[in-house]
């Protein structure tokens, strides 16, 4: 009788428990009509940023990786990396990966910003979205071409150690239409790389979420802090390394060496190296407000203000570089830490000034 009684007890005990963490968990209900198998149960297709993301990371990890492996068997075989063809090929098309976490972060930022005003549902303008294929797939391009060329004409394609494009004066044809076809294609990926960018800045800017998948009533919010900081900075970086282009073409066709302008704009890229990281770093902080509060959810006051600092110092170094050698006849040369600039004029005073700057 006592056994029965306690197993009596332990059963009303349990059902009280099971009844007790349903009401403590609201959102069972909700999962148990949620269906999960079946011809009802729909997944939403990867966005086209996500999908570009995906894209340029594997670029990325595909060729350092093929380098390491590389290196590490030259490694094992007591060679010189000078030595090894391959590992020429690979560091070569190592530096024409260098847009992808700047195109990537720049993507992620587009995509909260029509999460935010859609509530997940929206996308970018289809123009925006052709545009990341475009930047995404510029790079694969140029990747491909320092790395499947040189197996056929045995020589290395030439590509700048400061800004990973391919060298204005690289000719690996001696053909006239082989090389014709290779210099319209440098064009091209020109074009899809750097006006790609500037116009996805611009259409995210410019984005306006349809009426039915709109969250906030009255006047579209306008962008937050941390994308808007995101956004500046992904400008800087790809005008900055599009005038370094066009300074070189401009000297190509008028056969003159480097220029003054085209030398400024290479010391002014190197001010851009904080960009990346800074905007990975805006961007998870957007995403932990947002974590906290998916519709109104904004970082503290303070540190949306940081983001503007941080992304003005860097705007106001790389303006200082690009200034100091043309209208100054000073030198700019990289400091010992990464992203630093060292600035030296012939004014004490104005010396002294850009000091206290620094």
């Amino acid at each position: 009788m006592r056994v029965c009684a306690v197993l009596l007890i332990s059963v009303v005990a349990a059902h009280g428990l099971q009844l007790a963490r349903e009401e403590v968990n609201p959102i069972h209900d909700a999962t148990e009509k949620v269906p999960v198998a079946g011809d009802t149960f729909k997944v939403e297709r990867v966005a086209t940023s996500i999908n570009c993301v995906v894209n340029l990371t594997i670029q990325y990890f595909i060729i350092y990786t093929a380098l390491a492996f590389c290196r590490t068997m030259a490694d094992v075989w007591n060679l010189k990396y000078e030595q090894v063809p391959v590992q020429k090929i690979l560091q070569t098309a190592a530096l024409t990966v260098n847009y992808a976490p700047m195109l990537a972060v720049l993507f992620l930022a587009v995509r909260m910003r029509v999460t935010w005003l859609t509530n997940g549902h929206g996308n970018p303008q289809e123009w925006v979205q052709m545009w990341m294929y475009c930047c995404t797939y510029a790079v694969m391009i140029m990747t491909l071409i320092v790395c499947v060329i040189p197996l056929f004409t045995g020589e290395v394609i030439g590509v700048d150690q400061k800004t990973g494009d391919i060298h204005q004066d690289s000719k690996p044809f001696d053909n006239f239409i082989l090389a014709s076809c290779f210099t319209a294609l440098k064009f091209l990926i020109m074009i899809g790389l750097y006006v790609g960018a500037c116009a996805i800045v611009y259409g995210a800017y410019n984005y306006v979420p349809p009426e039915e998948l709109r969250v906030h009533e009255g006047d579209i919010p306008p962008v937050a802090p941390a994308v808007a900081c995101t956004f500046i900075l992904s400008a800087q970086f790809f005008i900055c390394y599009s005038l370094v282009q066009l300074s070189r073409t401009f000297s190509q066709f008028s056969a003159q060496k480097m220029s003054s302008f085209e030398n400024a704009m290479l010391t002014a890229v190197k001010a851009m190296n904080f960009a990346p990281m800074l905007a990975i770093l805006f961007i998870g902080a957007r995403m932990r407000a947002l974590q906290m509060d998916p519709i109104h959810g904004h970082p503290q006051r303070w540190a949306q203000n940081c983001f503007y600092m941080c992304t003005y110092a860097v705007l106001a170094q790389t303006l200082i570089s690009i200034a100091i050698p043309l209208a100054l006849q000073g030198k700019v040369t990289p400091g010992k830490t990464e992203g630093d600039m060292e600035y030296s004029v012939e004014n004490k005073g104005l010396g002294g000034v850009l000091s206290v700057a620094r």
